[in-house]
């Protein structure tokens, strides 16, 4: 399916029945990246999957913000009927579902945040998105493609869990050089989420590969500190994609979550 909005097409996945259940991606892959998790959340939950801006099949017109973003699958949801979701988001997804808890508190059940960070990009991140940014746009997809892989994966999972290695390499090259590039300036120029944070009063979820090499522990810490209703969770044997490498403990953790809330 798809929706249109200011600037793009938006293509989403709908399956299963109950409350609504928002799933975010990561960068630089796309919706598909939770098929594990909707495959058995699906008979309880209403599993909404977008394929964000610059990922997948959705079709954009650069330049897009953060904020678009949540206001995307804030539009989504209208379209399905939904007044209040849950909302999982993974990494680049994290400050999606955090946008959304800034724009519109209402609508949020509650956040599950893996893998990713409230505060704003460094001097010296920004410097490295835009420089990759570049490169994506010059040379295409492939050389940074491979230039993320050993930081967006665990040692663990590098070592022996070969075909995460290929999902990953296979959803993260089928995206296109302006949509890499386009994706990485909107993350430089996020807001911090910290302040928004600080107000939520849904119950929030923080997990966490343990091997996670681009979200550091002061990261993770701030979430779950700034969350007055927080929960934090460690992933042992996983790194920045934690429902990939983990995916049956992710799930696990996810469902019971979701189960006492619900």
């Amino acid at each position: 399916m798809e929706i249109e909005r200011p600037g793009a097409r938006v293509y989403y996945d709908v399956q299963g029945n109950g409350p609504a259940l928002v799933f975010l991606h990561a960068f630089p892959l796309n919706g598909d990246m939770w098929e594990q998790q909707v495959c058995r959340l699906r008979a309880e939950m209403t599993c909404v999957i977008p394929d964000l801006r610059g990922h997948g099949r959705t079709r954009v017109t650069p330049p897009w913000t953060v904020d678009d973003l949540a206001g995307d699958a804030l539009a989504i949801l209208d379209r399905l009927g939904f007044a209040q979701a849950f909302f999982c988001g993974l990494s680049m997804g994290g400050y999606v579902a955090m946008a959304v808890a800034r724009a519109a508190p209402g609508r949020v059940r509650a956040l599950v945040l893996a893998d990713t960070r409230a505060g704003p990009d460094t001097p010296a991140r920004i410097h490295a998105r835009r420089a990759q940014a570049q490169r994506a746009r010059s040379e295409g997809v492939a050389p940074v493609v491979e230039e993320l892989l050993p930081r967006l994966l665990g040692r663990t999972t590098r070592a022996r869990r070969p075909e995460v290695t290929a999902r990953v390499r296979e959803l993260a090259l089928s995206t296109t050089p302006e949509g890499l590039a386009g994706s990485l300036e909107m993350m430089a120029s996020r807001a911090d989420a910290r302040p928004a944070l600080a107000r939520c009063q849904a119950p929030v979820l923080v997990m966490v590969g343990s091997e996670d090499a681009l979200t550091t522990p002061k990261d993770f810490a701030t979430i779950a500190r700034k969350a007055p209703h927080s929960v934090l969770i460690r992933l042992p044997g996983a790194g920045h994609l934690s429902n990939l490498e983990t995916a049956d403990l992710f799930t696990a953790e996810l469902r019971q979550f979701l189960a006492a809330l619900a």
